[in-house]
């Protein structure tokens, strides 16, 4: 128990603050017990000697008892010194060997940590050097201004687009080099945002119009981006030059309007649509046929003005033109404004996009009449057929080469001929031999001069016996 006492006064005594020994304390400590073993050595030495002179010359001999006493007394104190001196020592070279362990695991950490701080610190300055880079070489102007559009820095393409150096520009407020009406929703955009949403992170893009160190205006596009700066809010505006775009996209907005006009012009509805079978473009035919404007129809697919059948029908035709890459000519029925169904020929053909992606344009051909008349041709045709076929006389009709392309059927009696075998140059095979050079002679020169064919001639029947007939024809268109 006093041993452990002791021990931990000495390691209260001994430890820092932070409850770590230091060489320079256990060093003292060690020093103090040596002192004091010396001491107590000295004092028994003296003790013995004192009483061995005051022994011999017989000043108390009464007092023999008390040198054995006091010598076992100090030989006690000085074994329990001994003893405690040889259980210090031992702590403290275990004290010792923890503090040499405790510095190397501090000198490792200090080095990791010098090491970490060396990484981090070539990590900033790599990175400090890339965007410094960036900003020197970017092929944008880059500004950085305070929330009230002070001027911090300029990089050297900003310089270039405005015409001004750096140290011209410092310190002025960015808002002189924009033209004043656009100046006006720049500045809100600065210090309305600062004032109304100081919370909320900015980042804005507007298209505005600078000028330069010239006098010249010029249109630019702006990007602000707010950042925090040690606690100040601060403005990175990257800004870009579109004088260049700008005249691109005048020049195409005046080849569209051209392009436009022109289509404009043409009768049949024509339309643009993109691989997901949105209209993009028409001309007026195509507004006037389904009865609708552009900005209805532009964007659609036509799922709420064409009938769903037809629908059906022509994105399964844009499917195959964009798979295929082919033109493809199809007849369609489409729906117009007032609900009249026409009869089209819709030609597709495959498009690239402005965006680089397919689409098709189609032109839009109403055939209905066309398709009427011939439906009454064929009518006619039948009525002529099914009356010839009932005339006594024999019928037939030729080609500009002379040959037979349709007879009626008193000729097919006639001739007794099957699948129409005399059509063509065949017919020469029923027309008696001696007969056959007259006629053609006849035959070709009222088919140059347009007039009206006359001919005598034998022909066989289908028993082989010829009759004289008499022929009468005109040419016809």
């Amino acid at each position: 128990m006093i041993f452990g006492s002791i021990v931990a006064n000495l390691k209260r005594n001994f430890l820092s603050k932070d409850k770590t020994p230091g060489y320079e304390q256990v060093s003292l400590f060690k020093k103090k017990i040596t002192y004091v073993l010396l001491i107590e050595a000295i004092l028994l030495a003296a003790t013995i000697l004192f009483y061995g002179v005051w022994y011999d010359s017989g000043v108390f001999h009464s007092g023999t008892w008390y040198l054995p006493i006091s010598v076992g007394g100090r030989i006690f104190q000085a074994s329990l010194l001994i003893l405690l001196y040889i259980f210090i020592k031992k702590e403290i070279n275990a004290l010792q060997a923890k503090v040499q362990a405790y510095e190397a695991e501090l000198e490792t950490k200090n080095s990791n940590l010098v090491e970490l701080v060396k990484e981090k610190t070539d990590a900033l300055l790599k990175k400090n050097t890339y965007l410094e880079a960036i900003f020197e070489n970017s092929a944008n102007g880059i500004v950085l201004m305070t929330k009230y559009g002070i001027l911090k820095d300029f990089n050297p393409e900003a310089e270039k687009i405005f015409g001004y150096t750096k140290n011209d520009i410092i310190g002025r407020n960015f808002i002189e080099f924009i033209e004043d009406n656009c100046a006006t929703y720049l500045k809100e955009d600065l210090e309305g945002h600062v004032k109304q949403n100081p919370s909320e992170t900015i980042k804005i893009c507007r298209k505005i119009i600078g000028q330069r160190k010239n006098g010249e205006k010029f249109p630019i596009e702006i990007a602000l981006n707010e950042i925090t700066l040690d606690g100040d809010i601060l403005f990175i505006a990257i800004i870009k030059d579109i004088t260049e775009q700008q005249n691109s996209y005048n020049l195409i907005q005046k080849e569209w309007v051209f392009t436009q006009a022109m289509i404009d012009a043409i009768p049949h509805p024509i339309f643009v649509k993109d691989n997901n079978h949105l209209f993009l473009r028409g001309n007026e035919a195509f507004w006037n046929m389904i009865g609708k404007s552009s900005y209805e129809i532009l964007g659609s697919d036509g799922f709420w003005f064409f009938p769903p059948e037809q629908l059906e029908i022509f994105k399964k035709q844009d499917l195959l033109v964009l798979t295929n890459k082919q033109k493809m000519v199809n007849e369609e029925q489409v729906t117009q404004a007032d609900g009249s169904i026409i009869t089209s020929l819709t030609s597709k053909a495959p498009l690239e996009l402005t965006d680089g992606s397919a689409g098709l344009v189609g032109i839009i051909h109403d055939i209905t009449e066309i398709r009427r008349i011939e439906e009454k041709l064929k009518e006619s045709e039948l009525l002529f057929r099914d009356v010839t076929n009932h005339m006594p006389n024999m019928l037939f009709m030729t080609n500009n080469k002379g040959n037979i392309s349709w007879v009626n059927k008193t000729f097919e009696s006639f001739s007794g001929s099957k699948d129409n075998e005399y059509l063509g140059d065949e017919w020469r095979n029923l027309i008696h031999p001696d007969d056959v050079e007259d006629f053609i002679i006849k035959y070709n020169y009222a088919f140059e001069s347009e007039e009206q064919f006359e001919c005598s001639f034998r022909m066989k029947d289908h028993s082989e016996t010829y009759h004289f007939f008499a022929c009468n024809g005109c040419s016809a268109l």
